[in-house]
């Protein structure tokens, strides 16, 4: 379970042992998790993302998991903003590193262009 955390535990002030499937969650806890989600605090005015992932990361329980990307695309979609989502293969890979590199590159020189042509 992604969310299970040790780090999840220590950024929202629970003890280690706490188990997310038997605990009672507070609203205090509930309110403090959705402000800590990106994807609560969307807006259609927000700028384009793009989020990267590693298919050796996909895997139920992982915290970086896809999941993640994929949902926040979806919400993105929804708002009409632009999210560009990447699964890449491993990371340690030098193809993949230069492939991701080139893609970052792209993605933030689309994004200066786009502003470039507005002020035109």
């Amino acid at each position: 379970i992604a969310y299970d955390h040790s780090a999840l535990k220590e950024l929202f002030g629970l003890p280690a042992d706490w188990d997310w499937n038997d605990a009672d969650v507070s609203d205090l806890l509930a309110g403090r998790l959705r402000d800590a989600s990106p994807i609560e605090h969307l807006t259609n005015d927000d700028p384009p993302v793009m989020v990267i992932h590693h298919t050796s990361r996909d895997i139920p329980g992982e915290i970086h998991h896809a999941n993640f990307g994929r949902t926040l695309e979806k919400q993105m979609q929804s708002l009409d903003i632009q999210c560009v989502r990447l699964m890449t293969s491993d990371p340690a890979d030098r193809n993949n590193i230069t492939s991701q590199n080139q893609a970052v590159f792209d993605f933030v020189r689309q994004q200066f262009d786009k502003k470039n042509d507005k002020r035109d």
